[in-house]
């Protein structure tokens, strides 16, 4: 009797001491998961310090109603808002047109771009007459010209491109002859620029472009020689570099003037 009611007092004893350590251990996680909160803001706010590129916000915390989650920030809430830097003014291109080129039937198809869904509609008119086996394409910065590789009769097909509805008319002078088996074209950042990779001899053909008929003018001592056949061409942001990847995986790089 006196063993039975000695353990009855244990119990006594021993339980409101669990209940106050539950207690005490709830309130420390939730304090840990409010001072990582806290951690994670800080170092959002140091990410903006440290690039200072890039204007950062720091998360904001929405408070949540006590219970179970109280405490709590689900993670989708905890974002990080990135800023443009660029100067208010400049201008900035936005896509509303897509082209295709079509080597086997010698055309290129052009498609209008939702600009909700991205979804493409193909555009009145189209295709659009291209050279033999139309290969590579691409369209000048403001998005007003379109150049067209043609691998076959080595040549480049310009078109002026309608702002309104995308169509492409072939401006005058055009195809331009380029080397044997033109197989891509860029045209670079500044819209001045025109580079044609030839695949048969490994050359690359450089232009000028007139910014008023998107005429093409070859430049001084072009076609240059390349390392091997060239099968893409494109150009750095900077507009100072090209690099060409050539058919055996190698990539060469050469400084523009």
């Amino acid at each position: 009797m006196k063993r039975k009611l000695s353990r009855n007092r244990l119990l006594i004893v021993v339980y409101p001491f669990i209940a106050i350590l539950i207690v005490t251990v709830a309130f420390t996680a939730q304090a840990q998961m409010q001072d990582g909160g806290q951690r994670f803001a800080n170092r959002a706010v140091v990410s903006e310090q440290q690039n200072p590129s890039a204007a950062w916000q720091a998360p904001q915390h929405q408070s949540l109603p006590r219970g179970a989650n109280a405490g709590r920030t689900p993670v989708s809430r905890l974002r990080a808002k990135r800023q443009s830097t660029r100067p208010m003014g400049e201008s900035q291109p936005v896509s509303k047109f897509a082209y295709v080129a079509d080597s086997d039937v010698g055309m290129v198809t052009g498609y209008t771009i939702d600009s909700a869904t991205g979804t493409l509609t193909e555009m009145a008119g189209s295709p659009f007459p291209a050279g033999a086996w139309p290969r590579s394409v691409s369209a000048d910065p403001q998005g007003r010209f379109l150049y067209v590789a043609n691998t076959d009769s080595s040549n480049v097909s310009a078109y002026a491109i309608d702002e309104t509805t995308g169509a492409l008319t072939e401006i005058p002078g055009s195809p331009f002859a380029a080397g044997f088996q033109a197989a891509a074209v860029i045209v670079d950042p500044s819209g001045r620029f025109v580079y044609v990779g030839n695949q048969y001899y490994g050359t690359i053909s450089a232009y000028t472009a007139d910014p008023a008929t998107g005429a093409l003018t070859e430049v001084a001592g072009s076609p240059f020689a390349s390392a091997g056949a060239v099968v893409g061409v494109t150009v750095a942001p900077s507009g100072k570099l090209l690099y060409v990847a050539n058919f055996d995986g190698s990539v060469g790089a050469y400084a523009i003037d």
